[in-house]
């Protein structure tokens, strides 16, 4: 006869254990596409600058690559 009838309060620990699985879950998630996203900003920080500090032979910048950086931004603001 013990296990016959459940205790009220064992149904709201079961949900409060529900719903903070659910956050946890939510939390993961969040943290995972900041990651992701964060990796790409170094990824396409790194092929930037990889760009950026060419030189010619003299020692010059390669203007073609500043101008093709600035250019893409330019079409980024306009859309």
């Amino acid at each position: 006869e013990k296990g016959k009838f459940k205790k009220p309060a064992s149904r709201k620990f079961r949900e409060l254990l529900a719903r903070q699985r659910l956050v946890e879950q939510e939390r993961r998630a969040r943290k995972q596409q900041i990651h992701e996203k964060r990796l790409e900003r170094m990824k396409q920080r790194k092929i930037r600058n990889i760009a950026m500090y060419k030189k010619t032979k003299k020692g010059q910048p390669v203007m073609r690559h500043r101008i093709k950086l600035l250019l893409n931004e330019l079409n980024k603001i306009s859309s």
